[in-house]
């Protein structure tokens, strides 16, 4: 039988929390095409688009408290991009990270029903991001 968990509303929030926490101030995010590998642990050969672009300081505000909670990191600047293409997953890290280390969490990225809005980058050019959420799915099964 597949699993299906649920979290309170509480424990969501403490997730999100405790994402905040970890990635600490001024993390770090990358912007690759490809595919998105199994978890931010693994090592990965993928196109860099875009990064670093810094963090904010912190990562983002308190998770809301609806069910399912939803975390808005805050949008960081634009940073020039260092390939064409269309961005298509994320990793962020702490801000000691770089673009091949393992990372604290990673999402997916696109024009549109991503975690995360971007449009296609072309080298050189600035990178923006207009839309990113961290959305827990692990309530109300």
């Amino acid at each position: 039988m597949a699993s299906k968990l649920n979290y309170s509303q509480a424990c969501q929030q403490a997730k999100h929390a405790g994402t905040v926490t970890t990635v600490g101030n001024a993390g770090k995010l990358y912007l690759f095409s490809g595919t998105q590998p199994a978890g931010p642990g693994t090592t990965h050969s993928e196109t860099l688009i875009a990064g670093p672009f810094t963090l904010g300081s912190p990562f983002g505000p308190a998770a809301s408290a609806a069910l399912p909670s939803v975390l808005s990191p805050t949008l960081p600047s634009n940073v020039n991009a260092s390939s064409t293409g269309q961005a298509t997953w994320w990793r962020v890290t702490t801000s000691a990270g770089t673009a091949t280390s393992a990372g604290i969490i990673d999402g997916s990225a696109g024009t549109s029903g991503c975690d995360m809005t971007v449009g296609p980058a072309t080298s050189g050019q600035p990178v923006a991001i207009t839309a990113w959420t961290i959305t827990s799915t692990d309530s109300g099964h």
